[in-house]
């Protein structure tokens, strides 16, 4: 499973110590039911997140302690800089990509990751039907209008 992630109203950094906010506490303690020594991961809106692992927790209170920076985005943000993110794709590791920017940031996504790829279907042989597998720049644009149609 993988570590619950909070929001803290605060600058993070490495090595910090510091009590998260009162709602955070009650959600990690009460609902979570996490213990001294657990993980999670905090994160303070300006990019990137912090592994942390609980060092007390009280019944109103838990204390943590970052460790490392985790900037997420920056995988991505460097492929698209340098225009290498279709070779990544075409690589189908571009699926893997999407995978973690929606596990690890989802606050960043305005709408669902979605995948535009051949049918799970054997690859025809025709280079006339090769057209119909593989995803055109028609059915490719016509998935973007969409997902900003509706979100």
């Amino acid at each position: 499973m993988p570590s619950p992630r909070i929001y803290c109203d605060i600058r993070l950094g490495p090595g910090a110590q510091f009590s998260l906010p009162q709602d955070a506490a009650n959600h990690v303690g009460k609902a979570l039911r996490l213990r001294a020594g657990d993980a999670l991961v905090v994160f303070d809106g300006r990019g990137g997140e912090y592994e942390a692992a609980i060092l007390r927790i009280d019944r109103d209170r838990v204390d943590v302690k970052t460790g490392a920076f985790r900037d997420a985005v920056s995988l991505m943000a460097l492929y698209l800089h340098f225009g290498e993110f279709r070779n990544y794709v075409l690589g189908r590791v571009g699926a893997e990509i999407g995978m973690q920017i929606a596990e690890n940031v989802p606050d960043y996504l305005l709408a669902p990751v979605t995948r535009v790829a051949a049918p799970n279907t054997p690859a025809p042989f025709s280079p006339v039907m090769e057209k119909f597998y593989i995803p055109q720049p028609e059915r490719i644009a016509a998935t973007v209008r969409k997902l900003v149609q509706e979100y």
